[in-house]
């Protein structure tokens, strides 16, 4: 490989990391007109993916504090896409459900998921083996070396 390959390929993956990092930021409209950050969008997806999640469920799913999940909660409260319910089996228990917004939004956000994992499958698809070996090598090395430096 020549040095400027070397670089190239150096250079091609910052750009990556920095499209990600710079998207990660910034708050997507899965409905019109209201904006839902990452962690709002997974939260609700986990609470979607369950009938009864509570707060020190998700909290521990998530390895996050009840803290962090119930301030997270309290802003899918404010925009309309979760709401909180006690728990029939326990009332000291509260439940955490989406709304029919918050429903939406995560199948939309599903829906955005499917429509990028159909694209990368296609492309996966055209390599061969050997190709395959190389990238997953050189992606575990790379996060190798970011947990030393994170």
């Amino acid at each position: 490989m020549t040095t400027q390959n070397k670089n190239s390929l150096l250079v091609e993956f910052m750009v990556l990391v920095e499209k990600i990092i710079k998207r990660e930021k910034e708050p997507q409209q899965y409905i019109e007109g209201l904006s839902i950050s990452r962690s709002e969008i997974h939260l609700m997806a986990l609470i979607a993916s369950s009938e009864t999640v509570h707060i020190s469920e998700i909290a521990r799913i998530l390895n996050v504090t009840k803290g962090a999940i119930s301030k997270t909660v309290r802003k899918l409260e404010k925009k309309g896409l979760a709401a909180k319910h006690t728990d029939p089996a326990n009332n000291s228990r509260i439940l955490i459900r989406l709304t029919d917004q918050g429903i939406n939004a995560n199948a939309m956000h599903e829906k955005i998921h499917n429509e990028m994992n159909a694209d990368f499958m296609a492309y996966y698809q055209s390599l061969d083996p050997q190709e395959v070996d190389t990238i997953v090598t050189f992606l575990r090395k790379a996060q190798g070396m970011s947990e030393k430096h994170l």
